[in-house]
């Protein structure tokens, strides 16, 4: 054998490379830009881990070793500080959960190397324990405690064991982390535009409530019917509150820090305030104000509006209003008719500014764009169609108990639209300029 390891002559080196995808790097800044944070976890000697972690954009500075942190600062808020640190398996089994717990809130980017399946289960424990919301990647068996106990665990579907794609939440089908990035942005846009369509549809709530309301309260005529409810939420506002679902993303929506799961619901207080006291009220106050304006001009004032039930009895055979003329039972009904329809197409007039309003949350509608989303041009042209067939289209109207009217008395639904229209800008420009400020923090849902 010595003599045989004598005549061993160097021939060559062999070394084995196994580089990151080109479109990772790119994936790792998208992440970072949306605020979400990226941890890698793996076998990989450190000094092997630390370099790809630079090479990919995980890394941007020097990371710290083991001996140069403290692990005696208080955990505070994840990703509060953008120090760097490598920390190998035999090093995290030296840490207790409050050091692991410091560790992942005080440093935003964290590499560990070396590291065996139970230290993977409590990387994402420690992570979940101050708060964050983890997704696991993992194509092996040792992966899949970590893939369970995540909030969301993604399977590689190519290289990935059946294990592993039992124990996820999500099969990755071509096994790139740029399409978890385009998931993620996907996922951004489908609870945006949830919550757009969300806001336009409870919107006319108060307008549609509300009549009922002044009935119990004051005894005016019913302004609006109950056939004509149905007219907008089954028919005009239908195809508009779908179209918003197909709206395309906001600028600033990979730009967006992550929300809070436990504050910042699909339907939360701060959209139902925006929704019903901001929106609707001011459509509640334009219809009405159309309503009055009807009905003045065929001489009832306010004063003489509160009849209780007279209005619509037939043993009532004469009502008279503020100027002394007569309403026999069927004249009384025809305007209460006209006034359905006058309250029925302010409200529709104004949900036509609310749609295009509703097409941001964030962004400057002019930025954005009106045009682009077709489906919803057609559910705003469709919507002026068919309320203006509900009203003036014979037989149809008598079957709606609405009738014909004249147009200068939706001047008002008219003036409330631009006027909406400017203020939402008004109040998205403000948002975007202090972000931090009351306004910002209760309209923007």
């Amino acid at each position: 054998m010595g003599e045989e390891k004598i005549k061993l002559m160097f021939v060559g080196l062999v070394s084995l490379i196994d580089p990151p995808r080109p479109g990772v790097p790119t994936a790792i800044e998208n992440c970072r830009n949306a605020g979400i944070r990226v941890i890698m976890i793996t076998g990989d000697h450190p000094l092997t881990a630390t370099q790809i972690a630079k090479n990919i954009g995980i890394f941007t500075q020097a990371p710290k070793r083991f001996e140069e942190i403290d692990l005696n600062m208080k955990p505070s808020y994840p990703g509060a500080k953008q120090d760097s640190a490598i920390i190998s398996g035999e090093e995290l089994m030296k840490l207790t959960s409050n050091q692991l717990d410091s560790l992942l809130s005080n440093y935003y980017e964290v590499v560990f190397a070396r590291t065996t399946p139970r230290q993977k289960l409590q990387i994402v424990e420690g992570l979940q324990r101050i708060g964050a919301v983890v997704s696991v990647t993992g194509d092996g068996v040792n992966d899949t405690p970590a893939l369970r106990k995540a909030n969301v665990g993604i399977a590689m579907g190519i290289t990935g064991t059946d294990v592993a794609k039992t124990a996820s939440d999500i099969v990755l089908l071509d096994d790139n982390f740029s399409s978890i990035v385009t998931g993620i942005r996907e996922g951004r846009l489908i609870f945006d535009n949830l919550k757009k369509s969300v806001v336009y549809t409870l919107t006319s709530t108060i307008p549609e409530l509300l009549p009922f309301i002044l009935n119990i309260i004051f005894g005016i005529p019913i302004p609006l019917g109950t056939l004509t409810i149905i007219c907008i939420d089954m028919t005009t506002d239908f195809i508009p509150a779908l179209s918003l679902a197909y709206e395309k993303g906001e600028n600033n929506l990979m730009s967006r820090k992550p929300r809070d799961i436990k504050k910042n619901k699909l339907v939360g207080w701060k959209l139902i305030r925006y929704a019903n006291l901001l929106i609707g009220s001011l459509q509640t106050l334009c219809a009405l104000l159309a309503y009055c304006y009807l009905m003045m001009e065929h001489g009832f004032l306010w004063s003489e509006l509160k009849v209780g039930s007279s209005w619509e009895s037939r043993k009532e055979l004469i009502i008279t209003d503020s100027f002394g003329q007569e309403w026999t039972y069927e004249a009384r009904q025809h305007l209460l008719y006209e006034c359905h329809s006058v309250y029925y197409l302010s409200i529709v007039i104004i949900q036509c500014a609310d749609l295009i309003i509703s097409k941001t949350r964030f962004t400057s509608i002019f930025t954005h764009g009106i045009f682009g989303n077709n489906l919803l041009l057609f559910g705003l042209f469709l919507q002026i169609g068919i309320s203006l067939v509900f009203v003036y289209v014979p037989y149809l109207n008598s079957v709606l108990k609405t009738r014909p009217f004249h147009p200068k008395f939706l001047i008002f639904a008219i003036i409330y639209s631009v006027i909406l229209w400017g203020l939402d800008e008004m109040r998205r420009w403000l948002n975007r300029k202090f972000p931090k400020s009351f306004l910002a923090r209760e309209t923007n849902y």
